[in-house]
């Protein structure tokens, strides 16, 4: 029974998720390289396949595949509660609602007892990089850095580019680790 629920909540989240970031950024697509759309559509495409993948096998995906999905929303909501970011119209979904529920359903689907190499924790880190990559590229191509590497890429020195790239890794790094290990310390007790 669980299953099922989960698998028609990652039909939801799948829907919800493309819903509320194509509603928000629709009007001028110039902002769709920014990190809260990316991140977001993403995550929404991501659950769709898993929802599918579900119903043509029966079998879920890799919890791990649900934390990378996880960890990068949920830094939005940790950005929106400390700097204020927008929380009108589509946005109180992208940067309040979404992570929310994003991180509930984290909590009660991912059992991370089942990842038994903790040092694939790691790959949190891919997806930070990747945003770094990406919006150096568009910024290059395009002439327009994305919103928030445009804090870090425009005006500054490599070292620093650099610099704050490794701080957010290492942030993505201790969010992920701090979360794994308090969701298997959970899990376990909840199992005694």
């Amino acid at each position: 029974m669980k299953n099922k629920v989960r698998s028609v909540c990652d039909l939801i989240l799948g829907i919800l998720f493309i819903i509320t970031v194509i509603w928000g950024y629709y009007t001028d697509i110039s902002y769709m390289g920014e990190y809260c759309f990316i991140s977001g559509m993403l995550v929404g495409i991501f659950f769709l396949i898993s929802f599918f993948h579900y119903i043509m096998t029966r079998k879920e995906l890799s919890v791990l595949w649900y934390f990378n999905c996880m960890l990068p929303i949920l830094i939005i909501l940790i950005v929106t509660l400390a700097i204020g970011l927008n929380v009108e119209g589509a946005f109180i979904f992208i940067h309040i609602v979404n992570p929310i529920v994003l991180f509930a359903y984290w909590c009660f689907f991912c059992n991370h007892c089942k990842i038994k190499n903790p040092l694939r924790i790691a790959t949190v880190a891919i997806f930070p990089i990747c945003y770094f990559v990406l919006a150096f590229v568009l910024w290059k191509t395009v002439g327009k850095c994305p919103f928030p590497v445009s804090l870090i890429l425009v005006d500054n020195s490599l070292g620093m580019v650099l610099l704050s790239l490794g701080c957010v890794v290492v942030l993505f790094l201790v969010l992920g680790y701090g979360l794994h290990f308090l969701n298997k310390l959970v899990y376990n007790k909840l199992s005694k």
